[in-house]
């Protein structure tokens, strides 16, 4: 039945996207590429934390959230969907 389908939207803004989730990295502490080069993700780590972002559909709450919350080292985004990946690489330069 196509009414119990899940609705599908279309991925975000891929160049958006990968700014947002390079700014909300750099906030928390975290260069995707220096982990991706050091082995601790890998290039579908990378390209599958930049999916997730584009499927969030929260592009507006984070640029909201990094206009008052740059400033802020080492947190995240309570409603990013690529919190838990940043917070294990956290883990992993502490």
């Amino acid at each position: 039945m196509k009414d119990l389908e899940p609705e599908r939207r279309p991925l975000g803004d891929f160049t958006q996207h990968f700014w947002l989730l390079r700014s909300v990295s750099r906030v928390a502490g975290v260069d995707l590429g220096e982990a991706m080069r050091e082995g601790r993700i890998s290039v579908l780590d990378y390209a599958s934390v930049v999916t997730r972002c584009r499927s969030a559909g929260c592009a507006n709450a984070c640029a909201l959230w990094l206009a008052n919350n740059g400033h802020k080292k080492g947190e995240t985004p309570e409603f990013c969907a690529s919190r838990p990946i940043l917070e294990q690489l956290q883990a992993q330069i502490r």
